[in-house]
This record gives C-alpha cells, structure tokens and sequence, in this order.
C-alpha cells in the first residue's frame, strides 16, 4: 500500500508539475532559513557551556558592574568551603603604554592578552596542546599564547621554552610555559595570550592587593553541594563584615554594602544585558528571538502556500476523487494518499533545503560573525527526516481532509461541494501572509530609520577628521608634550589632546559618597586641550588651564547629568577620589554622549590628570590626510622605534558600537525579502488555479466587448478587501514589535505613520503586479478557445 502511495504521489507530482514545483520551493526555502537560524542560535546559546564546570562557574558582580577588587577572589576561596576555587582575570593594566612583543628582533603588536592567575586554566576548560596546565601559569614572567598565536610569532617552531620580550618602558623577558587551542567561537573569554598575574607586581604599579581598585572580573568554581542563592546571601553578608573589620579606615570602606556582590552563572552571562562593565555579555536576546520568530513565521508562510496550493488543486482533482471513491476507496484511504503526497513534497523540500543550507552556511557565518567552521551536526540530521515527515503532516492534514470529504456524486460531476469552505480559510491564509510581508517591511523601514537617526544624533562632541592611538611608554614617559609640539607643527594637524580611554570606551565606574549617598559616575583622565579638542562647552565655573600649574592632578570637570546625581548646592565644593589625592570640581560641562546611544547619558567627571592617559587624540583639517598621517607616522616612528602605528578614526569606533544592531537590520531586511517572495509565489499559483476556472468566463467577457484591461481587473479585485484588512492587522502588530525593539536605545526616533502606509503600499504593489502579471496572459487568450475549453 505504502508503495503504491507513493508512485501515485510521485506521479501526481510530475501532473502538477508547476503547482508542485511553487509548493516545494516555498517548503525548501522556509526549512534553509530554519537551518541556519537554527544553527546560529544553537550556536548563540552554547556560548561557555562547553566548558567541564560549567553549570557549577559563576561570575561575580559588584554592584551591577563585573569589575571587582583584586583580593577579592583568594579572600572569598579561603574563607567559604563552598568554593572549591577563583580565578580572575585583568586587561586593562596590561595595555598600559601600548606594549608590545619583540621575538628574534621582529615586534608583534598585541591584542586580546589576559593577566591571569595560576588557577585560570582549572576553573575553564581551554585545552592545553603543550605544557602543564597545573603551572602554566604559576610563575612570574610567564606566558600562555593559543595556537594561531604562537604561529604568528614563531613560524612553524616549536614555542614552549622559548623566550618572548614584553616591551613597554623596559624590556620584560617571558618563558612561552604552554600553548593552548584557540578559544572557540562560543566562548565569551577570548584571549591570545595569557601572562601570570605574579608577573605585573615585576613590571610595575600592580593593583592586585588594592581593594579601593575594580578591574577584575572573578570567576567561581563552587561545590556541587552548594546552593548558589544561599551563598550569594552569605558572600554579601561577610563583605560587608569584612570592610568595616579591615577597611574602616580606607575611602572605600562603604563599597561593601553599597555594591552588593551578586553570583551570576556563567551560562546565562552572555544575555545579562543588566551587567555593566562585563567584557563577556556580547549577546543580544531580543535580537535572536527576533531572528528565531521571524525564520518559524516564514516557515509558517511556506506552509500556507502549500495548504492553498493543495485546495486549489483539489478542485482540478475532483473527477479523480469521484472514481477513487466509486472504486471502494473510504475517506480514511484517501487522506492516507493525500496526506503521503504531502509528505513526499516535504521530504524532497527539506533535501533541498539541506543542500542550500549547506551552499549558504559559510557566506551566513561570516554575516553573523559565527564560528566560520560551524557544519550541520549528525544529531541535525537524524532529526530531518522525521522533521520533514511532521512538516509535511501539518501542511498536508488540511488539504487531505478537504479532497477526501468531497461527495461522490458532486466529484463526479466536477462540482465544488466544500469551495465556500476551502475558499474562505484560503483567503484567511493569504491575508495572514500579507500581514506577515507588511510587518516584516515595516520593521525593515524602522530598523534602518533609526540607524539613520543614530547617525545624524548630535553627540555634543565633535568628531570629524579625529584619530586616536595607544601611546607607547616611550612616548608618554618620556615627555608626551615633545610628540606634541612635532606633529602640531604639520599643517594639517589642528589639534592634539591626550586621555586614559577614547569616547564609545568609556565604561569604568567610580564612586563617591555625598551626603551619606553613593554616586556612581564615569571619569575620563584628561589634559586640558582634549576639551578644547572635543568642542566639550562650558556652561559653568572654567575649564583647566596649563597656565596654573595648582589645576594639574587637582582639578575636575562635571557633566551636567553627574550634577543632577550628586544633588548638592554648590557642585563646586566636592572633591573627587583620584589616584593619589583629591581632586576639586571647578567647572560644569554640557551634557555629551560618551557611550553608545543605547545607554542614556549618565555622570562623568573629567579629571586633569595626564599621567594617566594613554591614548594620543588628533583633530586635523581633512585637506590632505593621507600627507598628514604619513608624516605623523615619521615623527612617532622617530621617538618611539619599533611600535607599530596603528591608527583609528573615532567616527569609525563610534560606528562600530552599532555593528550587531546593522546587522540586524541587514537581516530582517533579507527575510523580508523572502517573505515577499513566498508570498508572490503563492498570488501566482492562487491565482492560475482560479484563472484556470474563469476561462469560459473571461471568453464570454470578452464577446460581449471586454478589453484585456477590464478583465485584468476582474481577475484581480478580490485582492484589494485581503490587502486592506492585512495593513489593518499589521499596523498594531508593528507598532508592538518595534516599540519593543526600539525600548533598547536610550534615544530613538519615533515609528513615522509613513512607515505603516510606505510597507502597506510596497506590500500592495508587488501582489498586484504579480497577480497582474499572471491574468495578463488569460485575459489576452482568444474568446474562441477559451470558450472551447474543457
């Protein structure tokens, strides 16, 4: 029986060829675009689980903010039994003067290189390929490099025992102790390399013991036994103890209790958006049930065009159902037929798919800035095919029903019995696919009009023609100010100011206590031309001057946001922690945007403290970079000889802030795109099945003196009362989804009533014109055949 079933459905299928060729590449289209967002959130979702441990790993916060104190994590382990052990790592000391590795008289700039103690490597699981993993990192002037990092340094030789030069103010000699694989693409710690934190305490200022100092982000290892949420309680509940114990007389005595420590798990770190500071937490969840919605609707589109499709057809098929039944075959017989039919058609779709996912998947990894190694697992596979059997179920119940209830004699006759029926959920369907289309266009529309916003956002800065670079030692210690004077001598140079970090960086948090309150605020260390540099406007007290010598290391700038925070009378009598001292607030800058427009503007103060910059800001005219940058790139070649100069435009780091968001548009962009097409294919295969019905129709119309026109007309009005009630479904549905979206910008613009009546419009011209298109040629056929036709 099985067998003949699916003769008949293969046979039925090559009848049918054109109707059936629309019903599979609409499922195969739909299962492609399941694949690989399938495969791209299976991906996003097994970020750090592949790790041993991972269920019993848990970051700790302080506060909201992952940057922790650097005791912190020995006094926890030796203090609770619950943690089996702690690690924490550090990358912003290690940057410090821009330092680079020297082998074998070649310098290789770094990036991605992580301080970690000596129990890094027991808490994750990064597979060592050469040395000891147990003391890999034990010793001072250690260094771990991955693999590809190691044969970007030393070539094909072996580089375990060699020696690598740290060179920042002095040279530091590193032992390379052990080589690991690279970090895979689902791992939120990616690193190159890895030196021993007892190294930094032998190279210079080390901050590992200093409790006031958060720039750690320390991980748990805790018992199986223990219970996360009662340990948290107890964490807090001692820190708090042990600041007022030992801490009392340090200004950061009151952190304890104003920056609670939470346990976070560290398979659920990726999609904490709440963490701040947290260089881990790179996932975006809304964005990727967006993604997994959107691939399952489109999915759903395809569907619908086969059950359309399928009842369409039954109205061709039904002499052939009448002799079925007349035959003996019952109803339970023919469903069973259809229903194989069905499935056979999802079957050679979902191969078709398997294939195109497989031509697409590396261009797709790339797009999504995934692993681009990631295949089609064998478990994927195994579930295809019972996978595509369900598919083809679902599609085809509806159908099997509607052909297998037909009357006997009704079928005989050629007749319609369940059109009424059939034609009404086809025509519920249709409109779900044009709601479907017009959201996903709306959304389109949106996502790119809020990019442009974003764009076109005045950020309170200017930063036109504005590159930055990391200062090497050489430069900064030695006398930053002759770098100064050599490049501000070129002509195209206009301005030069120096800075810890550059504006889209600034993350780190400090705090103050006012009036028996804590103020969190951002702080930026500045010399006074950066403000000049930034077009930064005063609107109260004075900015820094150089010609008083009392404003160096003393002296502080407040953002108007940081004034509402702090909520004193006179801003001015309030003096910030810096390192060193205190430094007094002596002007009020406008508000300007330091971080990403997700994020609102919040306090910042701006500290007259050079010694701490390490990024060089350079306004220049724009006449003639090319000339300019060459010849600033002799002059920092000159004073500091073998340190690569590497340049960025800070317009283009401000862009990048919004990369994922781009990308995110790109792609609701193209499955718009291929929810349209879905949903043409369908107008086209709808609309020949019942062109196919009205020819005798379109003849006499054309007798009694119809134009081509009018009867294109004719053929194609029923689609306007589906097109107006889909813009009436869409408009609500959009409004919510990308208000939704939009909640996660701190300044957006607003959903225009052009978007709901562009999508509508773009919706109605493409079905119109392909079903246009397809009544053309019935409407120009001649009144004689197609009054002779049978």
């Amino acid at each position: 029986m099985i067998r003949y079933f699916l003769k008949a459905g293969f046979r039925n299928t090559l009848r049918h060829g054109k109707y059936s060729l629309i019903g599979i590449l609409s499922l195969s289209t739909g299962i492609t675009i399941l694949i690989l967002t399938g495969l791209f959130a299976a991906n996003e979702f097994s970020v750090d689980r592949f790790h041993r441990n991972a269920s019993r790993i848990y970051k700790l916060s302080y506060g909201n903010s992952s940057f922790t104190p650097g005791p912190l994590s020995t006094t926890l382990r030796d203090n609770f039994p619950e943690i089996n052990t702690a690690t924490h790592v550090e990358t912003h000391q290690l940057f410090a003067f821009s330092p680079v590795l020297n082998c074998n008289g070649q310098s290789f700039e770094i990036e991605g290189y992580y301080s970690a103690d000596s129990s890094f490597l027991n808490v994750f699981d990064f597979e060592v390929l050469r040395g000891d993993v147990n003391t890999a990192l034990s010793m001072p002037f250690s260094i771990v490099l991955t693999q590809s990092e190691a044969r970007r340094i030393f070539n094909s030789r072996d580089p375990v025992g060699q020696t690598i030069t740290w060179r920042i103010y002095r040279d530091f000699s590193f032992t390379v102790t052990a080589i690991v694989r690279d970090p895979p693409r689902n791992s939120s710690l990616r690193f190159n390399g890895l030196i021993s934190e007892s190294s930094l305490g032998k190279m210079g200022r080390h901050y590992h013991d200093d409790w006031g100092y958060t720039s750690y982000e320390t991980y748990l290892l805790i018992d199986p036994a223990a219970d996360p949420m009662q340990l948290e309680r107890k964490l807090r509940g001692f820190l708090i103890d042990y600041y007022s114990t030992n801490l009392s007389t340090r200004p950061c005595y009151a952190d304890a209790s104003t920056h609670p420590l939470a346990l976070h798990a560290l398979r659920d770190v990726y999609f904490d958006a709440d963490l701040t500071n947290d260089t881990t937490n790179g996932g975006n969840r809304l964005q990727l049930d967006i993604l997994i919605a959107v691939s399952l609707i489109i999915l759903l589109l395809c569907m619908i065009n086969y059950i359309n499709l399928s009842v369409a057809a039954a109205t061709t098929r039904a002499r052939e159902i009448g002799i079925q039944k007349a035959c003996g075959s019952g109803r339970g017989l023919l469903t069973a037929r259809y229903l194989t039919e069905a499935v056979l058609i999802s079957i050679i779709a979902a191969l078709l798919g398997l294939i195109a996912s497989l031509a697409i998947l590396p261009g797709f990894s790339r797009f999504m800035n995934i692993d681009p190694s990631l295949k089609i697992s064998p478990p994927l596979l195994l579930i295809m095919l019972p996978g595509a059997i369900l598919l083809g179920v679902l599609a085809g119940i509806y159908p099997a029903l509607v052909m297998s209830s037909r009357n006997i004699i009704a079928s005989l006759k050629n007749q319609s019995s369940p059109r009424h029926r059939g034609l009404s959920l086809r025509w519920v369907l249709i409109i779900f696919q044009f709601s479907v289309s017009m959201v996903m266009i709306a959304g389109t529309l949106t996502i790119n009009k809020q990019l442009v916003f974003i764009r076109n956002k005045d950020l309170g800065i200017t930063s036109e023609n504005v590159i930055y670079l990391k200062l090497p030692f050489q430069i900064m210690r030695a006398n930053p100010e002759v770098f100064r004077d050599r490049i501000m001598e070129l002509s195209d140079v206009k301005k030069v100011g120096f800075s810890s970090t550059v504006f889209g960086e600034i993350e780190n948090l400090n705090s103050q206590e006012v009036e028996g309150r804590t103020v969190n605020f951002a702080t930026i260390w500045t010399d006074p031309e950066f403000v000049d540099l930034y077009g930064i406007k005063l609107v109260k007290g004075r900015l820094f001057s150089r010609d008083l010598p009392s404003d160096r290391n003393t002296t502080a700038l407040l953002n108007e946001s940081a004034v509402r925070e702090f909520n004193v009378e006179d801003p001015f009598r309030i003096s910030l922690r810096v390192p060193g001292g205190e430094a007094r607030v002596v002007g009020i800058v406008r508000d300007f945007h330091f971080r990403s427009l997700h994020s609102s503007i919040g306090p910042m103060a701006i500290i007259y403290l050079p010694s701490q910059a390490g990024y060089v800001n350079i306004r220049m005219s724009g006449s003639d970079l090319r000339n300019a940058l060459e010849k600033i790139e002799e002059i920092w070649t000159d004073l500091a000889p073998g340190f690569p100069f590497n340049y960025k435009f800070l317009e283009t780091g401000l862009e990048s802030r919004y990369r994922n968001d781009e990308r995110m548009g790109q792609a609701i962009l193209y499955f718009s795109v291929v929810a349209m097409i879905i949903a043409v294919l369908g107008i086209l295969g709808i609309s020949a099945f019942s062109l196919e019905k009205r020819i005798k129709e379109a003849g006499i119309h054309k007798v009694f003196g119809a134009k081509s026109r009018d009867l294109q007309v004719l053929f194609n009005r029923n689609f306007l009362p589906a097109l107006g009630a889909s813009f009436a479904i869409a408009c609500p549905v959009t409004w919510y989804f990308m208000h939704k979206w939009l909640e996660g910008f701190a300044y957006r613009t607003g959903i225009g009533i052009w978007i709901y009546l562009l999508s509508g419009f773009i919706a109605a011209l493409i079905t119109l014109s392909a079903a246009a298109w397809q009544s053309r040629n019935y409407a120009r056929r001649n009144p004689v055949d197609a009054l002779r036709y049978e």
